[in-house]
């Protein structure tokens, strides 16, 4: 990308290899949002305890799961509810 110009916004299926980037994204998240009002100790305490890298590696395992990529690297993943036909 050259200066001046804005990234390019993709979306594509989630892959096996974003997990750890969702993961390390859900662990920052909830560092920024959750310790005001949970107190450090008990964010510590989730964080460390692998339950969130679990739940985000579960979601990313059922499918429905999409990852917001700008100039091909991912910044964010998305899930979809499954839709009844």
């Amino acid at each position: 990308m050259t200066t001046g110009q804005q990234p390019r916004p993709s979306i594509r299926p989630a892959a096996p290899e974003d997990l750890g980037d969702f993961q390390a994204l859900a662990r920052r998240t909830i560092d920024a949002c959750y310790r005001g009002f949970l107190g450090d100790e008990a964010v510590d305490r989730f964080i460390s305890s692998g339950a969130s890298d679990a739940h985000v590696e579960s979601h990313l395992g059922q499918g429905g799961v999409y990852s917001l990529l700008l100039d091909g690297s991912p910044v964010s993943p998305s899930s979809t509810a499954p839709r009844s036909t």
